[in-house]
């Protein structure tokens, strides 16, 4: 739970530039969806795309791999958790 914690706030800062850069370009209907009109359309996905392409750093807990070695976990959950797997180390 402690590296979700380093997540949030970098997650709701990500969440909260994309709306800035919506509402920049586009209004609110009142539904909670912005309208960008066509003109303003090829800008906003610049800025929106420059977004995407940000990087943060962040140190996460390493997960030893015998803590998930004796788990059924599908082939492709254990792929998507292989960059924070230590190999060597022991649960």
């Amino acid at each position: 739970m402690k590296d979700a914690n380093l997540l949030e706030p970098i997650y709701k800062a990500a969440i909260s530039m994309r709306d800035e850069i919506a509402l920049r370009y586009g209004t609110n209907d009142g539904t909670g969806t912005v309208n960008i009109p066509p003109e303003c359309v090829e800008t906003a996905s610049k800025e929106l795309q420059d977004l995407s392409e940000c990087s943060t750093e962040v140190d996460l807990t390493l997960i030893p791999l015998a803590a998930i070695s004796d788990l059924s976990l599908p082939l492709d959950l254990i792929y998507g958790l292989y960059p924070i797997i230590d190999e060597n180390g022991e649960a």
